[in-house]
């Protein structure tokens, strides 16, 4: 998710980006391609952690993952949505600003409840 939000933040903010990887040149390809990329970056990404953490005995608890890979799951996607405008495809494009609204305010959301969320497991212990 993370992946793929850095690869739609540098598609809105730098168009020369979008042109030396053509992967996204319509929404029938959009997905399958996005998935594609996405999925080798975190095949490797996941070796490289692997490599890192394979001599551990502990590398966090299973809480603490939960609350990092929900967020993740929440506010990957919102970030991702930063720069591009609501509306439709054939009735006209909508707001720019109105996105980067709703992107920005469940993007707070989600870390004020994460950080809570940590404060109170540590609390626990």
């Amino acid at each position: 998710m993370w992946g793929e939000a850095a690869f739609r933040l540098l598609f809105t903010y730098f168009p020369g980006f979008d042109a030396r990887w053509v992967l996204w040149n319509g929404r029938v390809g959009d997905i399958a391609a996005m998935w594609l990329t996405i999925s080798g970056v975190a095949a490797v990404t996941g070796a490289g952690l692997y490599i890192l953490w394979r001599r551990r005995d502990q590398v966090g608890t299973f809480a603490a993952w939960m609350i990092v890979l929900t967020g993740s799951a929440v506010a990957a996607p919102m970030i991702g949505e930063i720069g591009n405008t609501a509306g439709s495809v054939t009735s006209g494009a909508g707001s720019t600003s109105a996105v980067a609204i709703i992107a920005y305010s469940l993007l707070g959301l989600v870390v004020i409840a994460a950080g809570a969320t940590f404060a109170r497991l540590r609390a626990r212990r």
